[in-house]
């Protein structure tokens, strides 16, 4: 596997998550068979999405209050 700088790493995670987000129905392995990463990167990469989203959520929340 060729090692990616930050940038590309990134873009990557950028673009496994517009996927995943698009295409709900897929599993980790086929996400990992098409941008050629292993199924922790991927699994990491829509975790941290997750987390970033229910944090936002929470804080709108909380800023309505």
């Amino acid at each position: 596997m060729k090692h990616l700088n930050n940038t590309d790493r990134k873009k990557r995670r950028k673009k496994i998550i517009e996927y995943y987000f698009k295409n709900p129905g897929t599993n980790l392995k086929e996400l990992a068979k098409k941008f050629k990463t292993s199924e922790v990167t991927v699994s990491s990469a829509i975790s941290e999405e997750l987390t970033n989203r229910i944090q936002n959520s929470k804080a709108r929340k909380w800023m309505k209050l």
